[in-house]
């Protein structure tokens, strides 16, 4: 029940969010081309393949819209209920009963947020720098440069991203204190069942289940909510390991 309370509130706020993300990106960097493919790139890579339709809708709105200052304000509030909703989820994991401080509720999803654009630019940096080692193909002739970039761009650096953010989200939400070694623990198999989810994902509803039959033109959107729906179960299986832990 509380993965689909998250779940719809993912999808309310995934436009907002990326909207804000964008805006506060432009402010940063100026426009800039690069990092706008650089980011739907990231965007469709937190998706399994088969939900390519439905990311590639959500990318060209995104290229389209602008905002405005009243919009970006009205965008954070929507944003801010997203938090408000994995708030009450953790508390219901790790069986709290103690209000969180109203100051730092307005706080945290700020700080989430400076997390994420964190994140970003560090992997946009990191994809850029591993990105010149095509430059050194000539020198390095006996490696395979383009197969060890493809890797470390479209596996290592997203993988280890996921697992830093889920990490900062196991320890920053709970309203209590949490062990770092605890958290490690929970992200990293967080991290592995979505991986592995991803690929199993694409396989059931690609391969076995035929959604089309029964949900027609809308089995696009369909597969996109039960991904979404089946990540945050992961999510939440990883957060009730922490809990365990911590007891």
């Amino acid at each position: 029940m509380i993965a689909g309370s998250l779940t719809y509130f993912s999808i309310m706020a995934v436009i907002p969010l990326c909207l804000l993300l964008l805006t506060l990106f432009n402010y940063i960097l100026g426009t800039n081309e690069e990092f706008l493919k650089f980011f739907a790139i990231k965007l469709q890579n937190l998706f399994p393949e088969i939900t390519s339709e439905f990311t590639d809708k959500i990318i060209r709105l995104l290229s389209v819209q602008g905002i405005g200052t009243i919009t970006l304000l009205l965008y954070a509030l929507q944003s801010y209920q997203l938090f408000l909703s994995l708030e009450f989820a953790m508390k219901a994991v790790f069986k709290q009963r103690v209000r969180r401080n109203l100051f730092l509720s307005l706080i945290l999803p700020m700080l989430l947020v400076t997390l994420i654009i964190f994140l970003i630019l560090a992997s946009f940096l990191a994809s850029s720098a591993i990105s010149m080692l095509v430059y050194y193909e000539e020198i390095l002739s006996f490696i395979k440069i383009d197969s060890i970039t493809a890797f470390l761009i479209g596996f290592v650096v997203p993988v280890i991203l996921i697992f830093i953010a889920v990490t900062s989200l196991y320890i920053i939400v709970p309203k209590q204190k949490i062990r770092l070694k605890n958290a490690f623990a929970g992200a990293f198999l967080t991290t592995i069942f979505l991986e592995g989810a991803k690929h199993l994902f694409t396989f059931i509803v690609g391969e076995v289940l035929d959604l089309g039959v029964l949900y027609g033109s809308l089995s696009v959107s369909i597969i996109f909510f039960l991904w979404v729906f089946y990540s945050w179960c992961i999510f939440l299986i990883g957060a009730e390991i922490v809990h365990i832990l911590e007891e």
